[in-house]
């Protein structure tokens, strides 16, 4: 017979099977026992009660008693009830993991039902990578945004942009009241700005477009 039984430490099982032959072996499987862990056991049983008892340093004692017709079983328990080798099954995701929270999974022994938790790492980030050019009044940079909780940083800045200086600056023509300059063209430019140093500060009096 197959009878499966948990007990915990110290306490004591029984098995009875009703005997019907001159004799017989019982089959005994213990996967809590000291020492008897995944090791199967036979016991020869004759016609009336074989009384067996199990002692974890000397292995099991027959004491037969021929005035009963039943085959008694008992063993005491040396161990708790949690495998000393756990059997556990697929993983199963209590909360999921984001890019911003770690999650939480576990799984359950099929011998004895322990359940181990664990943790499951936070998820990367989804970072979509943006260019930022630079212009004459800002610098330029990347920006890498997570699509899924905004979380952002910026790297590889770019200097804002700089016009060459004007060059080759001279006088055209001039008066008493009045004076033409010229200066070569800078392509890149949109316009000039005409400023007069007067009264101990530059002044603008001209911008073009």
């Amino acid at each position: 017979f197959d009878a499966p039984v948990k007990v915990k430490k110290g306490e004591s099982f029984a098995i009875v099977a009703k005997i019907t032959k001159d004799s017989g072996t019982v089959r005994i499987y213990s996967e809590y026992g000291y020492s008897m862990n995944g090791l199967t056991y036979s016991l020869k049983a004759n016609k009336g009660e074989s009384f067996y008892t199990y002692n974890p340093s000397y292995g099991w004692f027959d004491c037969t008693d021929s005035g009963k017709n039943n085959l008694m079983i008992k063993a005491y328990a040396v161990s708790d009830t949690q495998c000393t080798e756990h059997t556990y099954g697929e993983w199963i995701i209590d909360r999921d993991s984001t890019c911003i929270a770690t999650g939480e999974k576990h799984r359950v022994c099929s011998k004895c039902n322990h359940i181990e938790t664990a943790t499951i790492e936070k998820k990367p980030h989804n970072y979509i990578t943006s260019v930022v050019a630079p212009t004459y009044t800002t610098d330029g940079y990347t920006i890498h945004k997570c699509s899924v909780c905004n979380s952002s940083y910026i790297d590889n800045y770019v200097s804002k942009l700089t016009l060459d200086a004007v060059g080759n600056v001279r006088r055209v023509s001039g008066t008493t009241t009045s004076v033409g300059i010229s200066w070569d063209k800078n392509a890149a430019a949109s316009g000039y700005e005409l400023e007069i140093y007067k009264g101990g500060k530059w002044t603008q009096i001209l911008r073009t477009s």
